[in-house]
């Protein structure tokens, strides 16, 4: 992959490739929402052993289960990984050396011995994570709540293709990011923020994304990103102004989604579509 984020690891490991370790009964609504998987023979009990060792994708999915699945370990070549938050700490990583993305949700993950030297692609959704570079050495994307840790230790990467954090509640991350040389994918996603102060100091970034922003009122600084080309603004309801968008020369798709009444007028989205900007 020439770069790695929460997209493209789809596409590299489209769901329909699934393998998936579950507790389910044999009810309709499961033989219903999973009729693929069970007649590809890609769905199977908690501790049955009928998938073959060659499969690369598996999701491992029971919420209050604390004992690792049977199969676990039967799968030497595995490269995506999907699995409950409390099984987390139960797995011998050591088993897993050729993975390439893993991810989990709502979990405060601690990596002490655990080392993934394949490892790309992190997703902790909802939740945080602390690590030193040692733990992920090759590390090119991360989902994860905002801590100084987690930032601290991105920014020894120098160049990373995807970051995405929830609750950034402090201006100054954006600061911190121009550390890094090259950063492609940016979203951050819920926080307190007022204003994106530092973000046009980031260096490489063409795809930015901004999320459930309550706070949010000033993205003037926007205009200085030369780079930027593809926009996409979410439930940010309080931006008023947005002539902004007439400067963005690079710039050519915008998304707009749940920002009340306050987004563009159709003066300023006529100009951009007549501009060749994809306006969604």
């Amino acid at each position: 992959m020439e770069r790695v984020n929460d997209i493209t690891i789809r596409k590299q490991y489209p769901r329909e490739k699934d393998y998936i370790v579950w507790e389910y009964e044999d009810s309709f609504n499961t033989m219903y929402v999973y009729k693929d998987f069970i007649e590809k023979g890609q769905l199977q009990k908690w501790n049955e052993r009928n998938f073959p060792p060659t499969i690369k994708q598996l999701e491992v999915r029971r919420k209050a289960e604390t004992v690792l699945p049977t199969s676990i370990y039967d799968f030497p070549d595995l490269e995506y990984l999907i699995i409950s938050p409390q099984l987390i700490k139960k797995i011998d990583w050591s088993h897993f050396k050729n993975l390439i993305a893993l991810e989990t949700e709502k979990l405060n993950w601690t990596m002490k011995d655990e080392i993934f030297p394949n490892l790309l692609y992190i997703s902790v959704l909802q939740g945080s994570i602390k690590f030193k570079q040692k733990n992920l050495p090759k590390l090119r994307s991360i989902i994860c709540k905002y801590t100084d840790e987690v930032m601290n230790e991105l920014l020894s990467y120098k160049r990373l293709d995807n970051i995405i954090f929830y609750a950034v509640n402090d201006t100054n991350v954006l600061d911190q990011l121009s550390g890094l040389e090259d950063l492609n994918h940016l979203k951050i996603n819920s926080g307190k923020i007022t204003s994106l102060e530092g973000i046009s100091k980031i260096k490489g970034v063409e795809h930015l994304q901004l999320a459930t922003l309550s706070h949010l009122t000033d993205v003037s600084e926007l205009v200085a990103m030369d780079s930027l080309q593809a926009l996409w603004i979410n439930t940010c309801k309080y931006i008023s102004n947005w002539d902004f968008l007439l400067e963005m020369k690079s710039l050519k798709k915008l998304s707009l989604f749940g920002c009340g009444k306050n987004r563009p007028n159709e003066k300023i989205l006529s100009a951009l579509e007549e501009r060749g900007v994809k306006v969604f």
